[in-house]
Order: structure tokens, then C-alpha cells, then sequence
């Protein structure tokens, strides 16, 4: 059974492999990204982990309320389907919202044990999306990034999914969701 752990000041997890991101979709982009995780944890005799948001960034960031592709509930139940062990939720206000890069990785990142994060190509953080996998390097984490997916020559992204679902090309949406899609 998935763990699921509310990040806090404090908290203890087992050496990991942890991929980060909202993953709204869980799309073939993040399959790749969570298989990646999980093959290098294996590797390695570690946990396989996933670092989210609570609540969703963007909503944080533009004060806007955004249609999800799926529910918190259904996302755990796909983040185990495909082998991680443990989510990792970090709440995400305010105070998140504006941590520069150096904070985010020294005073939330450098808590959760991890040994290797793995990121997508587009993977930002911190404040106005300023940090990139480069930055977390640069501030001792191990990374690794997996490149970008595309569908017909299109990068595989929610906001791509979630317009698609909105004009009714549900088999267009499930192509790239690599599983069929039920509200």
C-alpha cells in the first residue's frame, strides 16, 4: 500500500528516489518520469518517491481555480499503479510560493532523504519558476532529467490534455493519457 505523508518540519523518510512535479494528468510525460524513478530506486535497493503539491501551484500563484484532469484521490491511486512506494505532499502557499531556489532545496528538499530527484526537461521551482534542475545541481542534489514526450509533434502536457477533453476529443486526451479517461 502507497504512503502518503503530509511534509513538516521534522519529518523522517527512508532514502529515496524521488521524482517532483504537480502531475495533474499523470500522462505518458509523467509515466516516463515515475518509471525512471522507480527503475533508479530500484537500482539502487531504495524507496520509490513522489514529491506533489497541496493545493495545486497554479491556483496559489494566479488565484485562479483550475478544472483537474483527475482528482488528488485518483492521482495516489495512479502514482502506486505505476510503483511508487511514497508521496511526498508539500504544501504549497504563500510562504512556498516565494522561497527563492536556495531555500526551497536547503530548507524543504534537503529534509526528504533524498538520494536522487528526478525532474522533467521543463522542471521549474521557487519563486516565479527561477530555479531548474541545473540550480539544484549547482546546490548539491543529484538529479536527473528525462526528456520531453510528444504526441504528433507536440510536447504531452496537461493544459494539451485538459483542451482536448474540453473540445471532446476524449481519444485524442486518453493517446496521450496512456489510459482511458472517466470525469
Amino acid at each position: 500500500m502507497i504512503n502518503v505523508i503530509e511534509y513538516e518540519k521534522g519529518i523522517k523518510v527512508k532514502r529515496n528516489v524521488a521524482c517532483i512535479g504537480y502531475f495533474d494528468g499523470v500522462h505518458r510525460g509523467h509515466q516516463e518520469l515515475i518509471k525512471r524513478t522507480v527503475a533508479l530506486a530500484s537500482s539502487k535497493g531504495l524507496e520509490a518517491a513522489l514529491i506533489t503539491f497541496k493545493p495545486d501551484p497554479d491556483e496559489v500563484i494566479h488565484r485562479t481555480r483550475n478544472s483537474h484532469i483527475n482528482s488528488f484521490k485518483k492521482r495516489i491511486k495512479l502514482f502506486e499503479q505505476f510503483g511508487i512506494e511514497t508521496v511526498i505532499i508539500i504544501p504549497f502557499d504563500e510562504e512556498t510560493m516565494r522561497m527563492s531556489p536556495e531555500d526551497f532545496c536547503h530548507k524543504i528538499l534537503s529534509k526528504l532523504n533524498i538520494d536522487t530527484l528526478t525532474c522533467g526537461f521543463d522542471f521549474s521551482f521557487a519563486y516565479k519558476g527561477q530555479g531548474r534542475a541545473a540550480d539544484l545541481e549547482r546546490l548539491g542534489m543529484k538529479v536527473e532529467v528525462v526528456p520531453e514526450l510528444k504526441y504528433y509533434g507536440k510536447k504531452i502536457s496537461s493544459t494539451r490534455i485538459r483542451k482536448a477533453i474540453a473540445e471532446g476529443k476524449t481519444e485524442l486526451a486518453e493517446k496521450m493519457l496512456g489510459y482511458e479517461y472517466r470525469k
